[in-house]
């Protein structure tokens, strides 16, 4: 049954005033579609890239991890730190291996491998700047500082052997002792925290001590030469006169 002609014009009155209701309504600006068209862009971009990576826990692994391969350099061409060097180590890798409270045994590995390294550069520096008179078998001719490096070794044992007992304890253990895992880790803090400040005040003492060593060495030698010249220059100057005169 074709459409009468009422219904076709009823049609086109309604597209009519369709097309009328389209033409009153404000058009966006050029400034505005081109901002949201950026926008949209953006929030592609955001997704395909996924979230922000987290810089915590991995970014100690990485500083550590450098620090770390300075120790074995060091260690293994000073057989005298090549134990600390291997405790640094051993407690860095052991440490990876704990579930429980893990950020901060990874800063308490962090710790570790700093002041290992702290400790390593103060021993060159010590033999770098003054001579041992006790040999390579002791930190320094320095009793005390040798005593407080050997507490540092004995530190490093038992944190090793404390994070091996964390790594392997059983999980329902690890549910229990939390709270005993942050206290422990805390000791260890403090303990590390004593021993750097003992061996960085023993470093800047020695240092200033082979400096003022070194200074007065100089000025002796500076002395010495000085006489040897003044000498020279006298025997030169006796030898001209002595041709002079012949000449004469």
């Amino acid at each position: 049954m074709a459409p009468s002609s009422s219904t076709n014009k009823a049609n086109k009155e309604k597209k009519t005033s369709s097309s009328q209701t389209k033409s009153l309504r404000p058009k966006q600006s050029i400034t505005e579609e081109a901002s949201r068209l950026q926008r949209r862009r953006r929030s592609r971009v955001v997704l395909e890239q996924g979230p922000p990576k987290r810089l915590t826990s991995d970014t100690l692994w990485d500083v550590s991890d450098l620090v770390l391969e300075t120790i074995k350099t060091v260690g293994a061409g000073i057989p005298f730190l090549a134990p600390v060097s291997a405790l640094a180590w051993g407690i860095f890798k052991t440490a990876q291996r704990v579930k429980k409270n893990k950020n901060e045994f990874k800063k308490l590995a962090h710790v570790v491998c700093s002041l290992v390294a702290t400790v390593m550069n103060t021993y060159r520096e010590l033999h770098f700047t003054k001579p041992m008179a006790v040999g390579e078998q002791s930190f320094s001719d320095d009793p005390l500082l040798n005593k407080h490096f050997a507490s540092l070794v004995a530190t490093l044992r038992d944190i090793l052997g404390s994070v091996n007992f964390f790594a392997s304890r059983h999980f329902m253990n690890r549910l229990v002792a939390s709270q005993s895992d942050l206290d422990v880790i805390q000791d260890y803090h403090d303990r590390l925290d004593h021993a750097r400040d003992i061996f960085q005040r023993s470093f800047s003492t020695d240092l200033k001590y082979a400096q003022l060593q070194s200074y007065i060495t100089l000025r002796q030698s500076v002395s010495v030469l000085q006489k040897v010249i003044v000498q020279e220059v006298e025997s030169i100057h006796a030898s001209l006169s002595k041709s002079v005169s012949k000449g004469t």
